[in-house]
């Protein structure tokens, strides 16, 4: 785990005490964040039609076209799995490193397999592997993966994903949701092991109320004619997983999956999906140089961050997605606004670039007010709280903190090549029991455009800061 003191606390007390007022007297009008009713219906309406499929296939699983995918999915080709596996009898053991095993390689640490299958459809062919058997008892039981995946198709004469699944399965292939088991992270990439820039990717917080499908909605299908560029293999996997019962709970047998569907031979692809991440905030890893996107938050205090982006060409925004954990987030938003147009860099905010400043004086209604005066049309704020549509799964978050990464929270806009983009995170006041006084947090947005120019489809292009 990583560590700071809270000395700077003190600092950041009397510096904001200071500038309270001063801040304050910057707003030319009032401003509640408010959060959408979360007992209304699902509701997807906007002024693009593509944002309005988009939306309609994201929240709206086939729930009948999943079961019959799962069950003519016949696992084969088994071999003893090779990769990279962390497992810890619980959440705090896991982050303290304290392993009940912790292998890499062809290990006899442990006795996993991996298994792959292919199924047919009208629109593709499906290509799933699946790792296990995993055991666990509840008492947030954790298990990771690092490793590769779907490597032993040795046939990849495909341009583009149209679909992609995964979770966790039990030995009949049924789909296990939250509770038992929490999809923590489940990120699938493409050539390189990466965490954060990953254009496949599934978190528990993506279960819909069970009325909406339940973990069906782990399931992605892109609409008719648009498709995700494939790089090609290798492909590898993120995935941690764990039990969310009570400890002593009965024995659970499991495995982990992913899943791509390709694009069928006599389908097509008129537009292009790439994907454009923009984060806060990055600190040091002991494993990688740096956890990108993420950084340490104030526990006891709400906290404000931002980061800026130039986005690489003009395109549309078709769909949305928020990498975070709910509960530590008040609100975000992206402004089609420059950093230096909105203030940032004049004020006391300048410390908030990639960092979490600790509000001690002031509060994020104050700082969205003032913001909120200081933009010339409603347009600017594109993405925010206030749009969500949907509502959350059953026992997550407490209200006004309720959120469900699936649910529509940005409003469709044509961007502008070379258009300078700003992400300010509010984070709230933690209720955990933290030594240090900080924990960690990541807080990055997806923005999924069809740009005009496909040749930023390469992901390469397409990282603001990831």
């Amino acid at each position: 785990m990583l560590r700071r003191s809270t000395d700077s606390l003190a600092v950041w007390s009397v510096l904001t005490a200071f500038l309270s007022a001063i801040w304050s007297s910057l707003s030319d009008q009032s401003f509640t964040s408010r959060v959408h009713n979360m007992d209304t219906d699902i509701v997807c309406v906007s002024e693009s039609p593509e944002f309005q499929l988009f939306c309609e296939n994201m929240i709206n699983p086939d729930i009948a076209m999943a079961k019959n995918i799962l069950s003519r999915c016949h696992w084969q080709n088994r071999q003893p799995y090779c990769g990279n596996l962390k497992e810890a009898p619980s959440v705090n053991a896991y982050m303290r490193g304290l392993f009940s095993v912790d292998s890499s390689g062809c290990t006899t640490k442990h006795d996993l397999i991996q298994e792959t299958c292919t199924v047919d459809s009208n629109m593709g062919q499906w290509r799933f592997d699946r790792v296990g058997p995993l055991s666990s008892s509840g008492g947030f039981t954790w298990h990771q993966f690092l490793s590769p995946a779907l490597q032993t198709f040795g046939d990849w004469n495909f341009s583009f994903a149209t679909g992609f699944f995964g979770g966790s399965l039990t030995t009949e292939n049924e789909l296990l949701g939250y509770p038992p088991i929490h999809q923590h992270h489940h990120h699938l990439g493409e050539g390189q092991v990466e965490f954060y820039s990953s254009p496949f990717i599934i978190h528990g917080d993506d279960q819909c109320l069970s009325v909406y499908g339940g973990p069906y909605c782990y399931m992605r299908i892109l609409p008719s004619g648009f498709g995700s560029r494939l790089e090609g293999p290798p492909f590898f996997r993120w995935h941690e997983v764990n039990d969310v019962r009570e400890a002593g709970s009965s024995l659970l047998i499991h495995y982990v999956f992913t899943g791509l569907r390709l694009l069928c031979s006599t389908c097509e692809v008129s537009r292009t999906v790439s994907q454009f991440n923009l984060g806060v905030g990055g600190i040091p890893s002991p494993n990688d140089g740096v956890y990108h996107g993420t950084q340490l938050v104030p526990a006891q205090c709400e906290s404000v961050s931002w980061n800026e982006a130039k986005l690489p060409d003009s395109g549309l925004l078709v769909w949305a997605y928020l990498h975070t954990h709910q509960p530590g987030v008040n609100d975000f938003w992206l402004l089609r606004r420059s950093p230096d147009s909105l203030g940032l860099l004049n004020t006391f905010l300048v410390f908030a670039k990639n960092q979490a400043l600790p509000l001690l004086e002031i509060n994020t209604t104050s700082i969205q007010s003032s913001l909120k005066g200081k933009l010339r049309e409603r347009a600017s704020l594109v993405c925010s709280f206030e749009h969500l549509k949907m509502p959350i799964q059953e026992g997550y978050g407490r209200p006004p903190q309720q959120y469900y990464r699936l649910s529509p929270i940005c409003e469709t806009f044509k961007a502008q090549k070379d258009e300078v983009v700003t992400l300010i995170a509010f984070f709230s006041a933690r209720d955990v029991n933290d030594s240090d006084g900080f924990v960690q947090q990541h807080t990055s947005l997806r923005l999924w455009f069809t740009f005009d120019n496909e040749h930023f489809a390469s992901r390469e292009d397409l990282c603001g800061k990831c």
